[in-house]
């Protein structure tokens, strides 16, 4: 199927509906979260501050794509590309990158907000990162804008060409978009490194590591869509390949650069969905019967143990000693359990020590016992 404005559109759109649904998640798990910083509430701030950009973004470039196609099919292909010359088209698709920008600087934002965040928690130099990396991120996109607002002026003339002035418009200037993604592409890496610094200096199991690896891999993915732009659009502009298949390809690279950055931004927050479906299924699976919690301690405290389907037949000598108050006021009781052949798959090892109470007089003054269970295998 060959790409056109529609098909665009249509990723465009439900890629943003996904985004959404993350921003509402991440939402739902920090409200679950009791521990809540000024920090993980900034980013998510940001965070969905971005996807507002994005959300607007996408409205305004669908209405040049899909009027785009409409043209191009009632004139054809030929008069189609005058088309993207009109002054409402250039106009809007102007805002419309502005809004892409704007929602890509504010994405990165929310990224700086969460590592500062989780910066706050280590006690380490490597804290000087997060400081490096907003300041690239500060003047790659200070740079940006500044470069989007002044290298055609008047600025009018961004979407009222005169042809006259070779900066204008600046969307389609090859020195100007080069600039643009060569900032873009360098803040990304530069957030991309504060992470893998936290990671020297946090002490993570394998299971951890292996979701930072994860994350890593899908913000990797957004630069490699970063790079992919600026190569192709342009290898584009340069040969001046000024057409709606340009167009096409720079907004669908585009999007796909901050799908992906959304993505990798809300995976961490997935943990908990994770973690609590583990817990309800840990517990459905003791309410079938499965398994059996067995009472250790006087504070409630429970341990769970799955026992073997088999029966098992236990042979039990108790042994009871008293000792004297001179050296400690309790009774010690040992029991050895001896388990039967049939059962030799299994050994039920257990070892703890129990204070119970005991009645002794009217004052009914509390007897520290000592239980102490020693299992062994029958030979």
């Amino acid at each position: 199927m060959a790409l056109n404005g529609t098909i665009v559109c249509i990723v465009k759109l439900t890629t943003d509906f996904a985004a959404i649904l993350c921003c509402v998640l991440r939402w739902y798990i920090l409200r679950k979260q009791t521990r809540q910083t000024l920090g993980s509430r900034l980013s998510h701030a940001l965070f969905a501050l971005s996807i507002v950009f994005e959300i607007a973004a996408t409205i305004q470039s669908s209405t040049v794509l899909l009027d785009g196609d409409a043209y191009i099919k009632k004139h054809g292909l030929e008069a189609g590309q005058l088309y993207l010359l009109n002054e409402h088209v250039l106009k809007v698709t102007f805002f419309a990158h502005l809004m892409y920008y704007l929602a890509e600087c504010v994405l990165k934002a929310a990224y700086l907000a969460f590592y500062a965040d989780l910066y706050s928690r280590i006690q380490t130099k490597r804290r000087i990162a997060i400081w490096i990396a907003t300041f690239i991120w500060a003047t790659s996109y200070l740079a940006a804008l500044l470069l989007i607002f002044t290298y055609c002026l008047p600025f009018e003339q961004n979407w009222r060409p005169d042809g006259k002035n070779p900066h204008c418009p600046v969307l389609f200037n090859v020195p100007a978009f080069f600039v643009l993604a060569g900032a873009n592409i360098l803040s990304d890496i530069a957030i991309l490194v504060v992470p893998l610094l936290i990671i020297g200096a946090m002490r993570l199991g394998r299971n951890e590591k292996n979701a930072l690896i994860l994350v890593f891999s899908i913000g990797m993915m957004s630069i490699a869509a970063s790079v992919i732009r600026a190569g192709v659009v342009g290898h584009r502009f340069v040969t001046a390949n000024h057409t709606w298949d340009t167009v096409w390809v720079w907004m669908l690279w585009s999007h796909a650069e901050m799908f992906f950055g959304v993505i990798a931004f809300t995976l961490p927050s997935f943990r908990y969905i994770l973690l609590r479906g583990m817990n309800k299924m840990q517990t459905t699976t003791q309410k079938l019967g499965y398994g059996s919690k067995v009472s250790t301690n006087r504070s409630g405290r429970n341990q769970s143990q799955k026992l073997p389907d088999e029966s098992i037949d236990m042979d039990t000598t108790t042994t009871t000693s008293l000792k004297g108050h001179a050296e400690r006021e309790g009774v010690l009781v040992q029991t050895t359990v001896t388990l039967k052949e049939e059962s030799r798959a299994y050994q039920l090892a257990s070892e703890s020590q129990t204070n119970l109470t005991a009645v002794e007089d009217a004052r009914q003054r509390a007897v520290p016992y000592e239980w102490r269970i020693d299992s062994e295998r029958q030979q």
